[in-house]
């Protein structure tokens, strides 16, 4: 490269002064939004964690109440109380809780069903307000079935 235009570029870069400075702040202020970033979405995985832990919870919690569930008038209902009484247990609210029964058979000596816990929880945004997003909600779904077989009888109303 001829000197004559390279010279006006060896003055450009050795005049740097206040360079690394503003650099430096440009930088900082991007680290410090990443940082509230991490946060925000930490926060609300851990929401989630915390919600799908419950969620196990209650599916798990019907083996203990197995009994109740096989010979209610509405499984649905006691479920529904089941769920309820663990959320409260583990620091929900039994608004956050809901559950989804689907009997799948129904005999003398059998009751088979699947079920949809569905836990719901708000989480209040520390960083992204900035850009609007106050709350943000969390939905956890836990699936499960059940096969209540080989019972002396399977209590259903209006069987005979």
């Amino acid at each position: 490269m001829p000197r004559n235009v390279c010279l006006p570029m060896r003055k450009l870069l050795k005049n740097e002064d206040g360079n690394i400075t503003i650099l430096f702040a440009v930088l900082l202020i991007v680290l410090f939004g990443f940082t509230g970033l991490v946060v925000d979405i930490g926060g609300m995985y851990l929401n989630r964690l915390h919600l799908f832990e419950v969620g196990q919870i209650i599916r798990d919690a019907r083996f203990n109440e197995t009994l109740a569930i096989d010979h209610s008038e509405n499984p649905e209902a006691t479920l529904n109380d089941i769920a309820d009484t663990y959320a409260v247990l583990n620091g929900l609210d039994e608004s956050q809780v809901s559950v989804d029964y689907y009997q799948t058979k129904l005999t003398e000596t059998e009751r088979n069903y699947e079920l949809d816990i569905n836990l719901t929880d708000t989480y209040d945004c520390v960083f992204i307000k900035i850009f609007g997003i106050d709350t943000q909600t969390i939905n956890v779904t836990i699936h499960g079935t059940s096969t209540a077989a080989k019972s002396p009888r399977i209590w259903a109303p209006g069987r005979k």
